[in-house]
């Protein structure tokens, strides 16, 4: 059951960084998708048809490793109902407003 549950999970936030992404993408504006668990983005190309660019990497890890600048991002996580805390403590948020 619990399996079952997980994997539902992951569909669906396959779905969302697909629906997100393209809706982006299909706009004019280029986009860059990081995703921490590899099968989310799997599952995106595979069942969603999503062919755009994807990292799979923890975003945080990303931003410290990337000189690239971003005009926006979104960041679309939670732990249950609310984003991890490391996402939202105010170091992480000074790096992802610096880039």
């Amino acid at each position: 059951m619990a399996a079952e549950m997980a994997a539902a999970s992951r569909k669906k936030e396959a779905e969302m960084c697909r629906k997100t992404a393209m809706d982006l993408r299909n706009t004019g504006l280029k986009i860059e998708v990081v995703e921490l668990e590899p099968a989310v983005i799997d599952m995106a190309r595979r069942f969603f048809d999503y062919r755009g660019p994807a990292i799979a990497e923890d975003g945080l890890a990303y931003l410290k490793r990337t000189d690239r600048r971003f005009d926006i991002i979104l960041m679309d996580a939670f732990a249950r109902t609310r984003p991890p805390s490391a996402l939202i403590h105010p170091k992480a948020l000074y790096r992802m407003r610096q880039r």
